[in-house]
């Protein structure tokens, strides 16, 4: 039988769009942090062109919402990558 857990973690994932680096939400995270009480943590992933990933940061014990940015060292849009495909 599948045990069901309730989770008391609930990430804030944030994705940069096209041509955006891991640190596009910098000034966001920020600016919540200087808000809240207790900082939130923060977990940078970057997804490299080989498809391999690396990290930076770490989420806290007991963290219940800590911030995840997942980015992609490929993150240009265009025919190049091969991110365009011509619509028929």
């Amino acid at each position: 039988m599948k045990i069901q857990r309730n989770s008391v973690t609930e990430p804030i994932v944030l994705v940069p769009g096209s041509n955006a680096t891991q640190y596009r939400f910098d000034p966001l995270i920020r600016d919540i942090n200087k808000r809240e009480k207790t900082p939130h943590s923060l977990l940078r992933v970057l997804v490299h062109k080989n498809y391999t990933i690396s990290y930076s940061g770490a989420i806290k014990k007991g963290e219940r919402q800590p911030f995840i940015v997942i980015a992609f060292e490929d993150n240009k849009d265009g025919f190049k990558n091969g991110r365009l495909q011509e619509i028929t």
